[in-house]
Order: structure tokens, then sequence, then C-alpha cells
């Protein structure tokens, strides 16, 4: 039996999360805060051969030589960052869920480009917002409807 390359790949093309991350930049409560966020300047991917960490996902800067290495095996459209959803996490997650991460992992896009480091005060803001047990995926608000004035902000 022959597997192709694809059946060994790690990572997958998270076509959902980007929708995701649009709805995000674009919602009222937030387009202020992310007017510097270019998405189509992300490339977003699952990651699945990874089931040791507690993260949802993590954002990285592309650098040499992988812009390179993207700009070959992608074209034109080489990304500046990969958001990478770690996918036994995001399996059966709805699309609240996914608002929740996403907005997170663009909160360390800064307006210089440059990614804010995580750090166990970064995600003070979503638990104080959705509670502890916001991983539950119970009752999350839909934050794409939420006015400038309920805007969620995080505090790092």
């Amino acid at each position: 039996m022959r597997t192709s390359i694809t059946d060994k790949m790690m990572f997958q093309p998270a076509p959902e999360f980007c929708e995701t991350a649009k709805r995000i930049v674009e919602a009222p409560a937030f387009k202020w805060k992310f007017h510097h966020v270019d998405v189509d300047r992300i490339q977003f991917l699952y990651e699945f051969s990874c089931v040791e960490t507690d993260m949802a996902a993590c954002i990285l800067c592309v650098k040499q030589p992988y812009k390179n290495m993207l700009a070959f095996l992608l074209g034109n459209n080489t990304p500046e960052y990969v958001i990478c959803v770690f996918g036994h996490h995001a399996e059966g997650k709805s699309e609240k869920w996914r608002q929740i991460v996403m907005l997170h992992e663009l909160e360390h896009i800064q307006v210089d480009g440059k990614i804010k480091e995580h750090d166990v005060q970064d995600f003070k803001y979503i638990l104080k917002a959705f509670g502890i047990d916001w991983q539950a995926d119970r009752e999350l608000p839909d934050i794409t409807k939420l006015k400038p004035s309920d805007a969620i902000l995080p505090s790092f």
C-alpha cells in the first residue's frame, strides 16, 4: 500500500480559523484594535501530531530560511505569521470557541509587527471575561457581535 506525503504531514490548512480571524478584525468591537493586522498575511494551520501541549494555538513570526521555503511552496502570498492550532484541542469546538482562540492569538501581533511572547499574564483577560471553564465551550458569546463599548480588552 502506497501512502502519499499528505498522509504523513503534521500540518493541514485551517481555513475556518482564517475566516474566524477575518470576522474578528472586522468586528465593531475590535476593528480599532486590529487595524494593523492583515489576515491575508497569516497562514492558519492545524498541527495534529503534538498531543503534549495544553495550548489551543500559538502564533509565530515567519523568518528566514522559512520565509523563502514558504515563498517556494505558496507562491507570492508568503505569510508574515503562522497561527498553528493544535488540532486535538479544536476537534468538535464551536465557532465561538474559535473566536476566543483567535482573539487571543491576534492580540500577540503588535503594531510594529513584532510578536508579543506568550506568558502567564497574557491569557488572564480570557479567563476573566469567559471564566476558567471557557474551553468547555458552553454558552460563549459571539464576540463579533459585540459593540465597541462592550469590547473585552486584554490587560497585557
